[in-house]
């Protein structure tokens, strides 16, 4: 009584959300309820079934009695009585009979299990559990939001998933399934050409993605995005999709659940084709749901209590089907692996303490090797055995799964045999995974197992697996479907034999390959690549079942005798290795190939290799060149395992060593080698490795020692290693950087006998120098710099590189005193401003020492180049608002060594003085501005003390006569005998020459002797300023002339001229700033004199005096217009840069169009100033803006009646905007906003004001350069309405070249597009111009990059309503440097990459055209390598090289050119040919142009090639590099 009170209770309890049930409903609920801890009567059981089925029983009633179906209990039982089948079949009734869908299987366990954790995952490696009852939350909310995606859409709606294993991915996919949204779960891993093609070919209209792949597929996303709507994983986007939840109505979505049609297509998954493209397979949910339940039957013993650790992936039918679905199913708990490395897999392990463990072969493998190595000693003892599997698994492991593999049949045992019931099987994805598998306790060698329940198998005549049954798919997807079967039975094309009921795979009918990861590729298509070169005749793929692909390669004769004769074994392989990475650059990461094998004969019938048709005998060929092919899948490496940790000692590295593995052994402290004695220091210290003296960061928990012995960074100077592996270090060649490994600090126990240390070096320096000299800097002595100067004095440039590369990273490791020392070594290696990083460091290091005082290095081997950075670091650190003491302590340090170097370099004495007084003038921080001005004072005497004196006489050499300054002025008859008397004491008593020319020239110091008689010319200029303005004309002996101003200030003050100076200095040329006056070159404050340079241009009001005819006259009004348009704007522009120029603090007195002077051609940006002395405190923005408005534009408007008014105030905030760029521009334009008020000035009002705020923070503003550029253009338009696209073109290129708009990229990177859309774009309402508004303003936003452009702009040419007008220019629009007559084409290269290019037809010095593209194909790899080999160059094409090939006008290739990327600023040209029947016709200059042109669009600053061909580069503008021995060109 009591326990059936207890059943009762539970009833009522679970009864309590399962509304309106009648007796029939309650009964089936106890029977379950019993049947959760008790096996049921079979007989029972079976009745039930069969009443549920024949009567008419409602939904829920079914749908409770099917959670039997997930019970142990229930499954045991069936299966023990032998009923499996026939249970099964009565369940399917059951399902398809009750609808019974995913969605009511998720509801059904979350009222079971609500507080259950259903899964577990990891964040910043704490594990975080979600409970069945939060997800099905999730679930609700996240259907909520679809079903909102769902109504807002016409047509179907169809969700794509791309991402990686993560919670919010599989809500996405468990939230379809359930509430019936059609889901596609694309393969992470597939390429780019394959991702596009199944968002195409699947219909996806909303596509899930996580964040790295949103970045990685920007392009393959781009051109689907009209098509389709994009939700990126990450926090924000997350939960913006979730909150369009909140617009559907929870009835109607929880209705949804009900709408199940068992028939209907839930999901497609994609898998690889034998043609290449993926194949998608339909699945229903009764293809589902059935499988579930005969995975049940056929493992019993799994269920609640189970808890699965999960990497495979979820869009493949194990990891989603098996475990993700599986664990729902059986009410157990899924945790999200953090990786799927082993050691991520080691660490979950232990936190999770899994039951369930489903993995490739490799993840087995390595399990098995771990456990092997713990128990190394005691692995007859089974105790100890299990220890160590509990020790490394987590205690709980019973079951597991090999999959997608073949796994070593020992393996399979010893799990086995330690109770973990390691099964098998054989499964694709058309079954929905498993067809066979090993049942527990029933495991046979090498068998697959037996079918798993519900499926039936047959073997046809020729040995091929048929197969059929309800979870098997019945269609791939297509319009219209395509049947999977043929006559009902769904072809494997895999070879099976059946024994005793267990199966046996023998091979492969189909052609397509697994690997042992599970993924799916087509031999045929990669062997159809190499077989196109001529240098193979046969290629064979081997990889199947294989953790990587080699390939077995038959070489054509006629090819080897004519490009290798010799038949090298080593050029060979050099030549095939090259061809094979070509290959690779056209195929996905798991299809590239690793290795090859060249076989001495070709594929033969006779050996039974080959069919009649001709085709491969696979499993015959594997067969028989199985000696050639094992070596290939040998352990390339030895590992040693310490509780958890390997180190890896390569094959190459013992075989070089002279070492077997068994000499080798690890403590987890010594690496030892017993032979020899030998030992090094090898401990893992958390997540540090201390190897031999140094320490390291290991990214993972397996070191590979062949990646720090190959990189001499990483061990030079570890003697303790160095003594370890003895010469061989010294010997292994090429080096290679290593990713993975990084030197964490340096050390050195064993100080070096004097008698070691060297002191004449040979003329030739080595390696072991290097490794000498790093040993003895560690101990900080001084003489190891000694080795390194030596290797700097060589031509030996790997070691140069190195050396440098050692010197820069113990800058941090060496004691302060020490660093220094280094420093000034490596400072002229640091090509400009590469030293100042170092420096940095440097002095943060010497402020933290309390006991040292002054910083110093040796500022003698300091260049040009050098002084002008740190110009411009003193330049950075000025225009910041606030600067900590350090920062401060570190600008003075900056201004002393600058200070320096002025008497060092004196030509950069302008420069120097130009920032010491920006700083003393425009400094918020009082106490720096005073050092610079200390500075400026000690700059200026130094200055002059290296001018001298001036010289009062001089002897003519011809004549012998002296003569003096008196003899060599000649005035103007104009000036007053008075000034005369004045300005020639000036002369006699200043060196008003001297200085004035050595300042403009930047060298010449004239004496008196060098100025002919009369050779000075003086004249008055005109002013309206109390000044005298005299021009000085100078003539030298050797015939060059200079001109300045000398401007005299009678009645100012010396302190009035030191401040008049100071500012005409700042308003001068600095080294990265423009001059918004006459520059400024020297004064003489005691006599009132100021000295600037001489400016032959007139003023605007003197030119449009001189044209005033012009003005009047209406025919020439468009003309005058845009002339006067040009002026003002200059002058508005010219006058608000001096008053951004004083930080907004002052105007000049006179700002009229009298004192503007700018070139008449409107594509002229320079506009000074020439009267800039006299300057007034600035009231307010507005104050300053209306009365420049005022004076400039209104009054010279009234002055000269012919100019219209199209000035207006656009203008004027665009200049200002143009003065100090947009961020600070809306701050003053958002002041001068709240000035304006309620008022109107001159047409100036809010309203006006706040219009072009918002249009500048939607799009940016548009510079003068582009507005004139246009104009101009559509003025030619106007001229020449019926004018072809390629004349249109050649002048947008024209006005694009003349306004130098390319100069405006780094702030306006729209630029290039809103002048398109200004001129060959202007029809604003067009698809196309929408489009590039758009683009325009993501770019102007950072929404996209620059280099991102090109991918959207050919998405747009590819729309069907893109016209070829369109696209001529659209073209044009991405590749500027392509002329208008030139045949050019956008592209996508057929690769994983998907990468867009131009091919551009070019004509060379014979008129003959030639194509330049990257190539299409390896083919045509192969061909430009047999080009190299003709000139005997020996190259290795890599997966990162890029490639440009020209070809003739017949399509033969004619020649080509390939680089790879160093850094993501620097491009390095490996080789470029040109076939030599061409090769002096101007090709070559071509292709090397456009290769140019190529990589400086891709964002590259510097392209680098080896010291050859020294004319042929230097043509095109690359300098000799002495510090790397390189040729050099800054783009």
């Amino acid at each position: 009584m009591a326990f059936f009170i207890i059943i009762q209770f539970n009833s009522i309890k679970i009864n309590t959300v399962i509304l309106d049930m009648d007796i029939q409903s309650k009964s089936v609920q106890e029977f379950v309820n019993i049947a959760e801890n008790n096996a049921p009567d079979i007989n029972d059981l079976f009745q039930l079934a069969n009443d549920l089925f024949e009567k008419d029983t409602e939904r829920k009633t079914i749908h409770t009695f099917l959670n039997l179906g997930h019970l142990p209990s229930v499954n045991s039982t069936i299966a023990e009585n032998n009923l499996v089948e026939d249970w099964l079949e009565l369940l399917i009734k059951l399902i398809v009979k009750s609808k019974y869908s995913f969605g009511h299987l998720f509801y059904n366990r979350a009222n079971m299990y609500k507080h259950k954790v259903l899964f577990h995952e990891f964040h910043n490696g704490k594990v975080v559990n979600h409970t069945y009852e939060d997800i099905w939350e999730k679930l609700i909310k996240t259907a909520g939001a679809l079903n909102h995606f769902e109504n807002s859409i016409q047509g179907d709606m169809r969700v794509g998933i791309l991402t990686p294993n993560c919670l919010r991915g599989a809500i996405i996919d468990l939230t379809c399934l359930s509430f019936h949204f059609p889901v596609i779960p694309i393969p992470a891993n597939a390429n780019k050409k394959d991702i596009d093609f199944i968002i195409k070919h699947s219909g996806i209209t909303h596509l899930f993605i996580d964040e790295e792949l949103h970045t990685e597929l920007k392009d393959v996303l781009i051109y689907n995005r009209n098509k389709i709507t994009i939700v990126n994983l990450i926090e924000k986007d997350w939960h913006a999709f979730v909150a369009k939840g909140n617009q559907s109505n929870p009835l109607d979505v929880l209705k949804r659940i009900g709408r199940a049609n068992m028939e209907d297509i839930a999901t497609i998954m994609y898998t690889s084709g034998t043609t290449g493209e993926p194949k998608g397979i339909t699945f229903t949910q009764k293809n589902m749901i059935t499988k579930r339940f005969a995975r049940a039957l056929a493992l019993t013993k799994l269920g609640p209590q189970d808890t699965f650790l999960s990497y495979l992936p979820l869009y493949h039918t194990f990891g989603r089907f098996l475990e993700l679905q599986g664990s729902i199913f059986w009410g157990g708990s899924y945790t999200f692996a953090e990786n799927s490395s082993f050691g991520a897999l080691r660490k979950n392990f232990l936190e999770i303490k899994p039951s369930i463990f489903i993995s490739v072969p490799k993840r087995w493998t390595q399990l098995y090797d771990s456990i092997q190595s713990l128990a190394a000693d005691h692995l007859d003892e089974n105790r100890i055995v299990r220890k160590a599997i509990k020790k490394i698994t987590g205690g709980n492991l019973k079951w597991g799964l090999s999959a997608a593999g073949y796994l070593d049949p020992d393996i399979f045992q010893f799990f086995q045999n330690n109770k973990v019931q390691l099964l098998s099987g054989y499964g694709m994805t058309e079954a929905t995974g498993g067809i066979t598998m090993t049942y527990p306790n029933k495991y046979t060698v090498d068998s697959v197992g037996q079918k798993l329940p519900g499926i039936d198998l047959r073997i046809s005549d020729d040995g091929e697996l048929l197969l059929k049954g309800p979870y098997l798919s019945s269609y791939y997807y297509n319009k219209p479907l395509i049947s999977s079967t043929v006559d009902g039975w769904f072809h494997t094309g895999d070879i099976f034999i059946e024994k005793d009921g267990h199966y046996f795979i023998k091979d492969r009918k189909k052609e397509i390959y697994k690997n042992a990861a599970g993924q799916t590729l087509t031999p045929q298509k990669i062997e159809n690549m190499l077989s196109e070169f001529d240098a193979i005749k046969s290629a064979f793929l081997v990889g199947d079942q294989m953790n990587f692909n080699t390939v077995l390669i038959f070489l054509d004769k006629e090819y080897l005798k004519k490009h290798i004769p010799t038949r090298d074994p080593a050029k060979i392989r050099s030549v095939i290795s090259a061809l094979i990475q070509s290959v690779n650059g056209f195929l996905s990461p798991f299809e590239r190939i690793v290795n090859f094998g060249v076989i001495p004969r070709d594929f033969s019938a006779d050996k039974d290799e080959l069919t009649q048709k001709g085709t491969f005998k696979r499993k015959n060929i594997l067969e028989n060149w199985v000696d050639i092919i094992k070596p290939m899948y040998a352990p390339d490496q030895t590992n040693i395992e310490y509780k958890g940790k390997v180190i890896s000692f390569p094959n190459w590295l013992l075989k070089t060593m002279n070492f077997v593995s068994q000499d080798i052994s690890w403590s987890g402290r010594y690496l030892k080698n017993e032979t020899l004695g030998l030992k090094c220091k090898c401990q893992w210290q958390n997540e540090t490795l201390v190897l031999g003296e140094f320490e390291y960061q290991v990214s993972s928990n397996n070191l590979d020692l062949g990646k720090i012995l190959i990189d001499p960074i990483l061990w030079l100077g570890n003697n303790e290693l160095a003594i370890f592996f003895g010469n061989v270090l010294f010997k292994l060649f090429p080096y290679k950087n290593s990713d993975d490994v990084q030197l964490l600090s340096r050390k050195s126990s064993q100080p070096l006998q004097s008698q070691v240390i060297q002191t004449d070096f040979d003329e030739s320096a080595t390696i072991e120098d290097l490794h000498m000299g790093t040993m003895l800097l560690i101990q900080n002595q001084q003489n190891g710099l000694d080795y390194f100067k030596h290797i700097f004095t060589q031509k030996e440039l790997e070691l140069k590189k190195i050396g440098i590369k050692v010197l820069k990273s113990m800058l941090e490791d060496s004691k302060l005193n020490f660093s220094r020392l280094i420093f000034n070594t490596l400072i002229p290696h640091l090509y400009k401003d590469q030293f100042i990083f170092p420096l940095k460091n440097l002095f943060k290091r010497h402020q933290k020492d309390k006991k040292l005082r002054s910083f110093n290095f040796d500022i003698t081997q300091l260049d040009v180049q050098h002084v002008k950075a740190l110009i411009k670091e003193l330049i950075s650190h000025r225009i910041q608002t606030n600067l900590s003491s350090s920062q401060q302590a570190y600008v003075r340090m900056l201004m002393s060594q600058v200070l320096k170097l002025a008497h060092i370099h004196p030509a950069q004495y302008t420069h120097i003085r130009h920032e010491f007084t920006s700083w003393k003038l425009l400094s918020s921080i009082e106490a720096l501005g005073q050092t610079a001005a200390n500075c400026i004072t000690t700059l200026t005497k130094h200055f002059k003390e290296m001018i001298g004196e001036v010289d009062v006489q001089s002897v003519d050499p011809e004549t012998g006569s002296e003569y003096s300054w008196f003899d060599i002025l000649e005035f103007d008859n104009v000036i007053p005998n008075e000034e005369k008397e004045f300005l020639l004491k000036l002369f006699q008593s200043h060196p008003i020459v001297k200085e004035a020319i050595f300042l403009i020239t930047g060298y010449k110091l004239p004496h008196l002797e060098n100025i002919p008689k009369k050779g000075i010319w003086i004249t008055p200029m005109i002013t309206n300023i109390p000044i005298q303005h005299y021009r000085i004309l100078t003539t030298l002996k050797d015939g060059n002339s200079y001109n300045f101003i000398l401007n005299h200030f009678p009645e100012s003050s010396k302190i009035e001229i030191e401040n008049m100076g100071d500012w005409q200095i700042v308003k001068s040329t600095g080294l990265t700033s423009m001059k918004v006056t006459n520059n400024f070159l020297c004064s003489f404050p005691n006599s009132g004199i100021i000295i600037s340079e001489y400016d032959t241009k007139a003023n605007v009001a003197a030119y449009l005096l001189h044209h005033e005819k012009e003005l009047n006259n209406p025919k020439l009004r468009d003309r005058w217009d845009m002339r006067w348009l040009h002026f003002g704007w200059s002058g508005l522009q010219g006058y608000i840069n001096h008053w951004a120029m004083t930080h907004f603090q002052f105007t000049l007195i006179d700002p009229s169009i009298n004192n503007v002077v700018v070139s008449e051609f409107d594509y002229a940006t320079n506009v000074r100033i020439i009267h800039s002395f006299y300057q007034k405190p600035v009231k307010s923005n507005l104050d300053f803006i209306t009365k420049l408005y005022r004076e400039l534009i209104i009054e010279t408007e009234k002055r000269f009646k012919g100019l219209n008014h199209i000035l207006n105030w656009e203008i004027v905030l665009t200049c200002i905007l143009q003065a100090v760029g947009k961020e600070k521009g809306l701050v003053i334009l958002n002041q001068i906003a709240n000035e304006v008020g309620s008022k109107d000035i001159y047409g100036l009002n809010l309203a006006h004001v706040n219009e072009y705020i918002s249009e500048v923070k939607a799009y940016g503003y548009i510079p003068k350069s582009v507005i004139f550029a246009a104009l101009r253009f559509q003025r030619w338009m106007d001229l020449n309405p019926e004018a072809t696209i390629e004349s249109q073109c050649n002048i947008l290129q024209e006005m694009y070249n003349d306004y130098r708009l390319n100069t405006f990229y780094t702030s306006h990177p729209e630029i290039r597009l809103r002048f398109f859309l200004l001129t060959c774009f202007a029809d604003h309402d067009s698809f196309v111009a929408k489009r590039l508004f758009e683009l325009s303003s993501q770019l102007h936003h950072h929404e996209i990059k620059s280099s991102e452009l090109d991918i959207n702009i050919h998405a747009l040419a590819k729309e069907p309503n893109c016209s070829k007008e369109d696209i001529y220019f659209l073209t044009r629009l991405i590749y500027e440097h392509v002329d208008s007559a030139n045949y050019a084409e956008l592209i996508t290269r057929a690769t994983d990459q998907k990468k867009l290019d131009l091919a551009v037809n070019v004509k060379n010095n014979d008129g003959r055209i030639f194509t330049i593209r990257p190539p299409f194909k390896p083919k045509e790899i192969a061909n430009f390598f047999d080009l190299l080999l003709s000139y005997d160059l020996t190259v290795q094409f890599g997966e990162d090289h890029d490639f440009l090939i020209v070809f003739s006008a017949n399509k033969a290739l004619v020649g080509g050119v390939f680089w790879k990327m160093i850094d993501k600023n620097t491009a390095h040209l490996e080789k470029i040919a040109i076939h030599k029947k061409f090769a002096k016709n101007g090709l070559g200059d071509l292709l090397m142009n456009e290769m140019i042109h190529r990589v400086k669009k891709s964002g590259v600053t510097y392209l680098t090639v080896g010291l050859m061909e020294t004319e042929f580069f230097q043509r095109f503008g690359f300098k000799e590099d002495e510090s790397i021995s390189e040729y050099v060109k800054e783009l």
